[in-house]
């Protein structure tokens, strides 16, 4: 993929089972420091997009109509 004109590699996270959306969003952002620490000079990683905003509008949507 390329991002910003710049080659790069696209990785997605998917759901299994029960797991919620949120939390794995969270749990994704919240160890992205420790991978960037462990990456080599010059390499970067990014949250590039997240279903979060659709997610909790789903949520709350629900959560009116009760």
């Amino acid at each position: 993929m390329r991002r910003d004109g710049r080659r790069g590699v696209l990785m997605s996270v998917l759901k299994t089972g029960s797991a919620s959306t949120l939390d794995i969003i969270r749990s994704t952002s919240q160890r992205l420091p420790r991978i960037r620490d462990a990456l080599p000079a010059g390499f970067n990683v990014d949250l590039v997009g997240t279903s979060r905003c659709s997610c909790r509008a789903a949520i709350s949507g629900v959560a009116r109509e009760r």
